[in-house]
């Protein structure tokens, strides 16, 4: 086993699905037009997304103990690299919805079976490692608005940027399927009995419904922002796509600062702080009447 081969496939893995999850931004109204549905029906796409994505994190969460990660990582980026190409070929908003389910439950595979692998086979540093995992997630995040953008305003048409990332995911999983994965751990107890148990604790539903509404928001902003900046303040579409890669570049840094704040505050009071700083800077966002305010303000929500 090469720790290194093995956690560069994890990190391409998550740059890949961070690029996936925030190009369709601002492509939203080409893609719109394509399909011939308005605006708000393209709501739809995130929602089978999430769906996806939810369910694919809920089966890893109980199967990743009782089986080599590798099944789990490779069928994930297959199932990513599947979905953004049948995007790239759909005419409706049916074919659409069913391609982004692929993604989203491919990328939950991803998702679990990437922060697994980095945490069992980075034990000494396994904080700092997995800040480095989130990082090129976020690389891909902040990337993908901008890249869209640009591309769109160029002349490419929506479906040659699903083409490109497909290949780019197929790519990923070429580079994943010859890598030696370290070998299942025997798991220790009922995983199911574990969920029980977790579900009982009032603390942990109570951060599951803080996570719940941060998820919310994140793709609320991420998949609206660019063509409400568009419609309602009259900005340019790389302008627009600008100020939702800023969006997701403070997102990052904000991770990186965490860590270092978390040294000097107690997890409750920064937890709370940050919480009541992501909220008045989403509304700053909401009442904001010019480009520079926005764009502030969506920084800063990002960085919260």
């Amino acid at each position: 086993m090469n720790k290194q081969y093995i956690s560069i496939c994890a990190y391409a893995s998550m740059l890949c699905f961070g690029l996936s999850m925030t190009v369709l931004g601002p492509a939203m109204g080409e893609i719109a037009a394509t399909f011939g549905v308005r605006s708000g029906a393209m709501g739809l796409l995130t929602t089978a997304l999430s769906v996806g994505f939810i369910a694919a994190v809920f089966l890893a969460g109980f199967v990743a103990d009782r089986m080599s990660l590798k099944p789990l990582i490779v069928t994930g980026q297959g199932l990513v690299a599947a979905g953004l190409g049948a995007f790239a070929f759909s005419q409706t908003i049916e074919t659409g919805m069913a391609s982004f389910l692929l993604i989203g439950f491919g990328g939950g595979l991803v998702q679990i079976s990437a922060n697994t692998l980095i945490s069992s086979i980075h034990h000494e540093t396994r904080a700092s490692s997995l800040n480095l995992l989130h990082f090129f997630y976020g690389t891909g995040a902040l990337s993908g608005p901008l890249l869209s953008g640009l591309a769109i305003a160029q002349g490419f048409r929506w479906y040659t940027i699903y083409s490109l990332l497909s290949v780019m995911a197929l790519l990923v999983l070429l580079v994943l399927v010859p890598a030696r994965f370290p070998p299942r751990q025997e798991p220790s107890g009922s995983p199911f009995a574990a969920f029980l148990s977790i579900m009982k604790d009032r603390f942990v539903m109570l951060i599951a419904l803080a996570a719940v509404l941060y998820v919310g928001i994140e793709m609320g902003i991420n998949t609206w922002s660019v063509i409400y900046l568009e419609k309602s303040l009259g900005m340019e579409k790389v302008a627009a796509s600008a100020v939702l890669s800023y969006f997701w570049f403070f997102m990052t840094f904000g991770r990186i600062i965490c860590v270092y704040w978390a040294r000097f505050m107690r997890p409750a009071t920064l937890l709370l702080a940050l919480c009541a700083g992501a909220g008045a800077a989403c509304a700053g966002f909401a009442v904001s009447h010019n480009a520079v305010t926005a764009g502030i303000a969506l920084s800063l929500t990002g960085l919260f």
